[in-house]
């Protein structure tokens, strides 16, 4: 492949718009635990099989989930008709999960040039954890968040609402570390309470896997009846979630299978039955964000990084 190509390859993004709509709270269009497609054409599935067959094979492969893919953001929309919304009142929110800053492929302009003005007018950020995996990169937090709510807080006079839960890596980095940082930035960590912003709620709670998640409290901390959401690291909990009331669930940790060869299983997150997109039990829903950075290997394959933007409405 010629550099030039690979120069193009390298700063291509990837923007998805979804018109149909997904029902929280009542009406949820799903079946079973798929996710909802996406545009026709532009699954990271086939993107995959095309990297395999199309870039030479094994070699091309590899560069294409080295250097390419890892920097092709995602950034997908969806409307979200929530329970217990007033008519006429609606709020959007960003949603950004696993940063992993020490093996993040994206810089901070490559970031906001992907997310757009739409995007970054949003006044609500919702960051559902593991932010670094090594107390020395609590620094490389920082240098990645404050472009983005200065962004942010730029785009619209009204003030934005950051809102942070932990995720295991966080945990293991050590979370006093962390804590810091975020509040530095005005973030503000959702550890089993929930919090009202505008005309709804959010609830969150610590990681799932670390055994840090108090869900019952974090939902006690709603006032009945009030139009509300979760943030979660591990989307594991969202049997527990749906059980409890919770309409809507918003999740990363898997990021999206981070390698997924067609035909063969994903290379993280096997053990989770939801890896990426939408899923429902009943009339409550969770969304699995992929996230923006990667683990234990720096490369993806038919998992490309993604934000996600919620309008919420009545």
């Amino acid at each position: 492949m010629s550099s030039t190509v690979m120069r193009c390859l390298v700063c291509a993004r990837v923007r998805h718009w979804y018109p149909g709509r997904m029902f929280a709270g009542g009406r949820i269009l799903l079946e079973g635990r798929r996710p909802m497609s996406q545009k026709k054409g532009s699954h990271p599935l086939l993107i995959a099989a095309a990297a395999l067959a199309g870039l030479g094979g094994l070699g091309g492969a590899l560069g294409w989930a080295r250097y390419v893919e890892p920097r092709r953001l995602d950034v997908s929309y969806w409307e979200v008709p929530l329970g217990g919304l007033p008519i006429g009142q609606e709020l959007s929110l960003l949603h950004l999960t696993d940063l992993h800053v020490r093996r993040l492929a994206l810089s901070p302009k490559q970031i906001l040039t992907a997310l757009g003005p739409r995007a970054l007018a949003c006044r609500l950020v919702c960051l559902t954890g593991d932010f670094c995996d090594r107390p020395g990169e609590v620094e490389d937090v920082r240098r990645v968040l404050t472009p983005l709510l200065h962004a942010m807080a730029m785009q619209d006079e009204r003030p934005v609402t950051a809102l942070a839960v932990w995720g295991n890596h966080d945990v293991r980095t050590g979370v006093d570390q962390l804590e810091p940082v975020l509040s530095s930035l005005g973030v503000r960590v959702l550890d089993n309470t929930a919090v009202p912003v505008g005309p709804i709620w959010v609830a969150g709670v610590g990681d799932l896997g670390t055994k840090g998640a108090r869900l019952e409290k974090a939902v006690a901390a709603v006032p009945p009846g009030e139009p509300f959401l979760l943030l979660s690291h591990n989307p594991a909990i969202f049997a527990r979630a749906a059980a409890v009331g919770v309409p809507l669930t918003l999740a990363g940790h898997t990021h999206g299978g981070q390698v997924r060869i067609p035909g063969l299983s994903a290379a993280w997150g096997r053990r989770i039955p939801y890896r990426s997109g939408w899923y429902r039990s009943g009339n409550r829903a969770l969304y699995v964000n992929r996230g923006l950075g990667m683990t234990w290997a720096p490369v993806r394959l038919g998992a490309p990084p993604e934000a996600a933007v919620f309008r919420l409405v009545h």
